[in-house]
């Protein structure tokens, strides 16, 4: 109902202030547009290949298809707003109408799944359930419509409702987490599961924390009349805890294994050697169970992961998997270093000593990152970050006339994307020039590629700000008509600490003044259309 007053409310004064005033155009780099491109590429394969079929067409993506729709859908619903791969991720109510048909297909045929519950679904009941709570959980929040209300998603008893469904996979989730009470036989499997059991298999468990997450942000959005919240609290807590407790030491390559003391990592399993893939997963998942950037599990992961960084496949320290992991290795470490990023962002200083979101690449394969320590601390695998100027563009963009992303800073998203973007085939798809394979080698890899792409946030919950709810001028933690007009009069001042609650366009010509995109910006928050942030 809050919606409802505020869209009525701001529809008719917005447009008389701001009458005839133009927002300024967004400069994209070469390399930006090129992500663009890729992402356009990469979401229409997804669609031409069954990814966005409906309902009762769903069987046609297929035995893996099916499993990993969660991922193509949250593709499709962090698709940026504008060509700015800084805007926000538009969700369902700000997609175009192609895109809402297509979401609205893709969760036609994951309802229909949860309410089949067929085997496929429940031999890896925690990876799908992951995936799809991602997915419908983000949808649900930013608008997208249940059973019945459109003809994609209809009044048809093989299909459970939206809400429902959600329940369903948060309180199985739940259920199936290693507990004392529930046949967990060993301390490593507390606070972590198996395909569709209590276990200690970290993949899974990843999914499975990423999707009690983003339900969490969904019955935060919506309402928790079950009280779900705290348990998902309490479920998360438990496997950070599992991830620092039952975290080793070592490499599978034995000239790169033990590089600092103080560093440690994780495998598939606690008896695995630290791989980069479950490394970086439980770097993230212990964010996601409340662990802030100076945590001394953070930093263990953290460091572990920067001793042995590779941007270009993960050489021999993947465990098993090295090739078919590498694509799900990229997601997971930028989705660790972008949840550091935001609590910095929100306040939380990394404490002097302590690495940060850029720790990655830094470190030379023959440097030593501690010489005090007992071990030699080189790595002859580890690679540093690209040279943009050097990089060649992949001609499926365009010529390539050399030094083409010489503008683009070294960074860790720079590496991963610019490798994503060099194996994309005329197509869209992922898979050419030499690219790693994958565990089936299409929708799972499309989604993974897409979403660091996006530089997704997967749909979770963010961490707790220290600050207070950007273009809420009163702090009663709602955006109304009052704030819209009191930041329209700050227009032209400077940022202080007093009216930063005013800047939520804090990007470049915005950076340092309110204006009038603070004001645009904040009325499309009132609206719904773009998320709630902090400051």
């Amino acid at each position: 109902m809050l919606q409802r007053k505020i869209v009525s409310a701001l529809a008719g004064a917005v447009l008389c202030m701001a009458a005839g005033t133009a927002m300024p155009a967004t400069t994209v780099s070469n390399f930006g547009a090129d992500v663009n491109s890729a992402i356009d590429l990469g979401l229409a394969y997804l669609n031409s290949n069954g990814a966005f079929s409906g309902y009762p067409s769903c069987t046609s993506a297929g035995y893996y298809g099916r499993q990993v729709r969660g991922l193509p859908l949250l593709a499709l619903l962090e698709k940026r707003v504008s060509s700015d791969i800084n805007s926000e991720p538009q969700g369902y109510k700000n997609a175009s109408a192609d895109d809402q048909t297509r979401m609205r297909k893709a969760v036609s045929c994951i309802l229909q799944d949860i309410q089949s519950d067929s085997y496929y679904t429940q031999a890896v009941r925690v990876y799908t359930y992951g995936n799809w709570l991602m997915g419908l959980s983000l949808y649900a929040r930013t608008g997208g419509p249940g059973k019945g209300s459109t003809a994609e998603i209809p009044n048809d008893a093989a299909l459970i409702d939206l809400a429902p469904a959600i329940d369903k996979m948060t309180d199985t989730l739940l259920t199936l987490q290693g507990s004392s009470t529930n046949g967990c036989a060993s301390s490593t499997c507390l606070g972590m599961w198996g395909y569709a059991e209590p276990g200690d298999d970290s993949s899974t468990t990843q999914f499975a924390a990423a999707g009690l997450s983003a339900a969490k942000a969904y019955y935060k959005a919506v309402g928790d009349a079950g009280a779900r919240i705290s348990k998902i609290t309490t479920a998360l807590s438990a496997t950070r805890k599992a991830y620092a407790t039952n975290a080793g030491t070592g490499s599978d390559n034995g000239a790169c294994s033990v590089i600092e003391a103080t560093e440690k990592g994780f495998g598939y399993h606690p008896s695995y050697s630290p791989s980069l893939q479950q490394t970086a997963s439980g770097l993230w998942v212990q964010t996601l169970g409340g662990a802030g950037p100076n945590d001394a599990g953070v930093q263990a992961f953290l460091r572990w992961v920067r001793n042995h960084y590779r941007w270009q496949d993960l050489d021999d320290m993947g465990n098993y998997w090295a090739s078919s992991s590498y694509w799900y290795y990229m997601w997971s470490a930028m989705k660790g270093l972008i949840a550091i990023q935001d609590m910095v962002n929100a306040g939380t200083a990394i404490t002097a000593g302590n690495l940060g979101a850029d720790a990655y690449g830094k470190l030379a394969p023959d440097a030593d990152p501690d010489s005090t320590d007992a071990y030699a601390g080189t790595c002859p695998v580890r690679q540093v970050n690209k040279d943009p100027a050097t990089v060649a563009r992949n001609t499926i963009f365009g010529a390539d006339p050399g030094n083409y992303y010489k503008d683009e800073a070294k960074s860790t998203y720079f590496d991963f994307a610019s490798d994503i973007l060099s194996h994309q085939c005329a197509n869209g798809n992922f898979a050419c020039n030499t690219a790693p394979s994958s565990w089936d080698n299409a929708w799972d890899r499309m989604g993974w590629a897409l979403l660091v792409l996006l530089r997704s946030s997967g749909g979770v919950d963010q961490p707790a700000p220290e600050g207070g709810l950007l273009c809420d001028s009163n702090s009663d933690g709602k955006v109304t008509m009052a704030d819209v007009n009191a930041i329209y009069a700050l227009r032209g001042q400077k940022v202080t600490s007093a009216n930063a609650w005013a800047n939520y366009a804090s990007t470049g010509s915005s950076a340092g003044i309110i204006d009038i995109n603070d004001f645009w910006q904040c009325y499309y928050v009132g609206r719904g259309m773009l998320p709630l942030k902090y400051y």
